[in-house]
């Protein structure tokens, strides 16, 4: 797996210890409680906005990882694997300058592409400074402006495999756009957002891992047919067919600590 998958699983465990901490004091509220219930949503709110900023950190670090990893592949910007890169260069160069004088624009190329590493590595930074919504078409553009791949290519998981989502605005399907605009929903302190469930948070977890293995299978099947080397091992990984399951073993682990402590302070 890519480095970038790496840190998402580190990044993941503290939506992981949310969750943990959400069963562990509804456990003690009760089920009944629905009281309770309520005042758990800043628990699942706080889960939505850590995991969208752990997609969000996935992607910046994955773009950046593949850029390296192909520069290194290639000794000069004037290799046609990099001519994606090269013309993207070529046109922020244009912007830069606000020129469209021919000869500004190659002595400027010229220029870079005596340290084209170094000025590919910075344009990517730059890129990423703008990368503030990593909604769909964000990180479609993104890729290909960087990476060079079509929209059409991404792989992206659309699926309309919950019942309490509506499909009304959801034309593309493609579930990463509802996670990112409900995030940004709490963010910004929007009245009108339904409290988000235990379940919600399950579902939103494993489509999100699947997106980013899906991402980093394909990146890696992309790079090693293109560049002709492997950048990473492929990750291969089991789901449930239904939503995931709270982490059993740990949750009985805090709960037994939790009923132990209870007994004592009776005691």
């Amino acid at each position: 797996m890519s480095q970038a998958l790496r840190k998402f699983e580190r990044n993941f465990g503290e939506v992981s210890g949310l969750l943990e901490a959400y069963e562990i004091v509804r456990e003690a509220q009760g089920n009944n409680n629905q009281r309770g219930r309520v005042a758990l949503g800043h628990i699942t709110k706080s889960a939505v906005v850590i995991l969208c900023s752990a997609w969000q950190v996935y992607i910046e670090d994955i773009i950046r990882e593949s850029t390296i990893f192909i520069c290194q592949r290639c000794s000069s910007l004037s290799d046609e694997r990099l001519s994606h890169l090269s013309v993207y260069l070529n046109n922020h160069l244009k912007s830069a300058f606000a020129s469209n004088n021919a000869k500004l624009s190659d002595k400027a190329m010229s220029l870079i592409e005596n340290d084209w590493v170094k000025n590919v590595k910075g344009l990517v930074d730059e890129e990423l400074v703008k990368f503030n919504t990593p909604k769909s078409p964000q990180v479609e553009k993104i890729f290909s402006n960087i990476a060079g791949v079509s929209k059409n290519e991404f792989p992206w998981i659309r699926g309309n495999c919950w019942d309490y989502l509506s499909n009304e605005g959801r034309s593309n399907g493609i579930f990463i756009d509802d996670l990112v605009s409900r995030r940004g929903g709490i963010a910004h302190g929007d009245g009108n957002i339904p409290d988000v469930r235990k379940h919600e948070i399950d579902d939103y977890s494993e489509l999100t891992k699947r997106q980013i293995i899906a991402i980093d299978n394909w990146l890696y099947n992309s790079i090693n047919e293109k560049y002709g080397r492997r950048p990473w091992k492929v990750q291969t990984c089991r789901f449930k067919d239904r939503r995931l399951e709270p982490h059993n073993r740990v949750l009985r682990s805090f709960q037994t600590r939790y009923n132990d402590n209870l007994r004592s302070n009776v005691e």
